[in-house]
Parts: C-alpha cells; structure tokens; sequence
C-alpha cells in the first residue's frame, strides 16, 4: 500500500512540474513536447521565463517553512544519473520575470556522447526538485557543415541576464571583419564599365542599322515614282477625216469597159461582148 502510495505521489508531483513548466518557460518553450526542439551549438541564446510565487520548503516533519526565492539555473542532461551539469548563472529571483543571453556551450567531447539535454533552476545541483524546462537537443558543430566565400563572424560571449536577480553578467562580442576580396572588388570595378560600354554601343548599332533600312524603303519608293512618271498610261491617237472633207465620185459621162481578152485571160463561156 505504501509503495503504491509513493508512485502515484511521484506520478503527480511529475504531472505538477510538468503543468508548471508549460506556464513558466518561454523559451524554450515550454508548451511543447520533449525533444522538439533543437539549439545548434556554440549559438547566441536568449532564455526566457514568467515570474512565479515564492516557493516554501517544509523542513522535515516539522512545521518550519522557508521561501525560496533564489535559484541557480543548470543546463544538465537530460537523464536520471545526471552525469553532466552546467552552471549558466545563479542567483536569479524567479518571482519576477526574466531572461539571460546563453551561448549554447557544450563541450565537444560531451556532444559527441549524447545530444539530450534540459535547463533547470536548483537550488543546489544535486536538487532535481527545481523547474525544469522540456527536453531539448543541440547540435554539435561537427554534425554540421557549413561552407561560405566569406569570412564569417564569430561572437563570444557570456550570459547576460536581463532579471531582476542579484547578480548579472556581461556579455563581449567581437566580430571579425567580412568582406570581399581585393581582386573580387577589382574585378567588379573594371567589368561594370565595360558592361555599360557594350550596352550602349549595341544601342548605337541598332539605331543605325533600323535607320539604314529606312532610307533604303524611302529611296526604293522614289525610284518606283520616277519610272512611273516617264511611263505614258495615255490611250492611242488616231487620225480622222476632216468633216468638210466630201468623198470623190467619177463623171456621169465615162461608160465602164471592159479588158482585152488578151489582157483578161481567156474564159469559159461567151463574154459579155459576144452577147451584145
């Protein structure tokens, strides 16, 4: 009976953190299920949280409470043993809301054993009794590969908590100067003018050759109008009698006569002279 007492008591006080972890985390969030999300490695991190009441803590089976009102927030792994955990600031009043800048640093050799880990905040880290967020997975930069022309920027830094807790850290960034190269810059220098310069003696060209072939359509048009002009469409003229002009008949007083035979040739029959 007793033992059965115990798991159902362990049974909700897990069901407890875990309905508390949805309400306090924001980042990471903590409405989400376990191993969901996931962090690269050696990445800026902004933490969030919302405030919450004091926490009293019963000594024993005397009636002495205490609030707590402090705690130290560790970055463990994610497993009963809890062979690995990080401090990543402490003494943070979780009474008010608040967050702090992490860089995701897990060490190589750490990430090359596991990828499971959780944020908690303890009030000493052997205490697994704190507000834990859900499980998470980073990404260790050797699963990853990144390839870039340029220099990329590196930033280190420490966590900056924005809190009100009692102690805050400070945060160094430095970024390494990007750019192109010299030649790269050179290069670009020199084509873009050449650019423009064969794009607009393309345009001249162009111009020059539709200009070309416009005069050649007008000179065509008016060689087509000369041969016209000297082309004589006009129908042909014909000469006609004069109206006062009267035709010629012979006298009345010439009878007609007739050839010799010998000069008429010989005929079949009797002529006309035979028959008179």
């Amino acid at each position: 009976m007793a033992s059965y007492i115990t798991v159902v008591s362990v049974a909700f006080y897990c069901f407890c953190l875990q309905a508390h972890a949805l309400q306090f985390w924001i980042v990471p969030n903590g409405a989400v299920s376990d191993f969901t999300q996931n962090f690269p490695a050696n990445t800026p991190l902004e933490l969030q949280w919302n405030g919450q009441p004091a926490v009293e803590s019963i000594g024993g089976f005397n009636t002495t409470t205490t609030q707590i009102t402090l705690f130290d927030l560790y970055v463990q792994q994610y497993s009963s043993t809890n062979t690995f955990s990080q401090l990543i600031i402490g003494n943070v009043n979780l009474t008010d809301a608040g967050s702090v800048r992490w860089n995701v640093s897990i060490p190589d050799n750490e990430l090359a054993i596991r990828q499971n880990y959780v944020l908690r905040f303890l009030t000493a880290p052997g205490d697994h009794t704190g507000f834990s967020s859900p499980g998470f997975l980073i990404q260790g930069s050797s699963s990853t590969t990144t390839t870039s022309s340029t220099t990329s920027p590196t930033t280190s830094s420490t966590a900056s908590p924005t809190s009100s807790g009692t102690q805050s850290a400070t945060s160094t960034p430095t970024n390494a100067a990007s750019g192109l190269g010299i030649g790269a810059m050179a290069g670009i220098g020199i084509a873009a003018p050449v650019a423009v310069l064969a794009l607009a003696v393309g345009l001249v060209y162009m111009f020059l050759g539709k200009r070309k072939a416009v005069k050649k359509s007008d000179d065509d048009f008016l060689n087509a109008l000369e041969v016209y002009k000297y082309h004589d469409t006009r129908p042909p003229s014909y000469l006609e009698m004069a109206n006062r002009q009267q035709p010629v008949e012979l006298p009345n007083d010439q009878r007609p006569y007739e050839l010799h035979k010998e000069l008429s040739g010989k005929r079949d029959g009797p002529s006309r002279t035979d028959i008179e």
